[in-house]
């Protein structure tokens, strides 16, 4: 319980010093990819880029671990699915 009330304690003073971090940037930026160029404020622009990054790292961190983790799981099930089924076969013989 105590740890929950700490947690939504940070996450509120962390959107507090967005929101004013927000307020005391309000300058816009020209972001300019080559083929697109906007024209947006200072705090939209490290909101996106973090939002990306957060997304890109996901993705990077799922494709490195989770993803073969699933593949080597479903490997070991289809194998023990085989080894079972061998084994109902020879204890069929021995009867």
């Amino acid at each position: 319980m105590i740890r929950r009330v700490l947690i939504v304690i940070v996450l509120i003073g962390f959107c507090a010093l967005g929101l004013l971090f927000g307020q005391l940037n309000p300058d816009p930026v020209v972001v300019d990819f080559h083929f697109y160029q906007s024209s947006m404020s200072v705090a939209i622009t490290l909101l996106l880029a973090m939002a990306f990054g957060a997304l890109f790292g996901g993705l990077l961190v799922f494709l490195g671990s989770t993803l073969p983790a699933r593949l080597h799981h479903r490997r070991a099930s289809r194998q023990a699915s085989r080894l079972s089924t061998e084994m109902a076969k020879v204890s069929h013989q021995d009867e």
